[in-house]
């Protein structure tokens, strides 16, 4: 596992891993199963402290597979590209106001992004 992230109104948890995806658990690790296009996903995972069913993720650009950033607004069923298309994005940040997102790209740089 690379990630992980907890709701904390039902404790539903995520894990990230290593190549095969992101899987969540919605009893708290008995079970796991994948959301709907997450398999790619793997290489950071961020979970909106302000809006917990907002899942950021980081992937790695790898071979036919294009890196990037990727959200999901509804608890991690569908993730949808938001942009850094290319690259590798290695770890995901917000600011405390939670109005800005960062993203740390391989090679380079951190780039920043307003949060709507």
């Amino acid at each position: 596992m690379i990630a992980a992230a907890v709701r904390p109104n039902d404790g539903f948890v995520y894990a990230l891993t290593e190549g095969a995806g992101l899987f969540g658990s919605p009893n708290k690790g008995n079970s796991w199963q994948p959301p709907a296009n997450a398999a790619a996903l793997g290489v950071s995972l961020l979970m909106d402290p302000k809006v917990p069913t907002r899942l950021f993720a980081g992937r790695s650009k790898f071979g036919l597979i294009n890196g990037g950033i990727f959200v999901s607004i509804d608890s991690g069923k569908l993730f949808q590209s938001i942009g850094l298309v290319g690259v590798t994005v290695g770890g995901l940040a917000v600011n405390g106001a939670n109005t800005r997102l960062f993203a740390a790209v391989y090679a380079s740089g951190v780039y920043v992004s307003p949060v709507s």
